[in-house]
């Protein structure tokens, strides 16, 4: 790319505005999964979590909170809404802020930001949320067809 002088503007560093991290706050749950995310079948250990996607010219946000299969990296089920969610599961984070302690599902936000969001001029938030529905359509098939090939061979 350098040689042909291209410029990848994608992925280009963005710096970090906003951290939710406020220092240790209430008990610190005990670890049931020890970021030991290699299972051998479907459905033994599932990760949520929520992220938040805003539009500049907006003050609204939407905030997109999945539930990720840890098998095989399927989102199971997923929704989007317009306030923070409050989610009511056993909790197996160490500690508040440690990415690590869910990184899957960290993984799983990066990879769709860097794809569908940073960089784009979105009109409305209702076009951000079919964005995010087509690539969560797109990665469930994707997912599928890859379990069929291995089932095959």
């Amino acid at each position: 790319m350098k040689q042909e002088g291209l410029l990848c503007t994608k992925f280009k560093t963005r710096s970090r505005k906003y951290s939710s991290y406020k220092g240790r706050i209430g008990k610190v749950a005990l670890s049931l999964v020890n970021r030991n995310f290699k299972v051998k079948r479907p459905k033994q250990i599932w990760l949520t979590d929520v992220t938040e996607f805003k539009i500049k010219e907006y003050e609204q946000r939407l905030y997109l909170s999945p539930i990720l299969d840890v098998y095989n990296s399927e989102i199971i089920s997923y929704t989007i809404i317009s306030h923070p969610p409050t989610i009511k599961l056993t909790n197996t984070m160490l500690k508040k802020g440690n990415c690590l302690d869910n990184s899957p599902m960290e993984n799983f936000f990066g990879i769709l930001k860097q794809e569908i969001y940073y960089g784009v001029k979105f009109k409305n938030y209702e076009y951000l949320r079919k964005e995010i529905e087509i690539y969560i359509k797109v990665q469930r098939r994707q997912d599928k067809d890859k379990i069929k090939r291995n089932i095959t061979c």
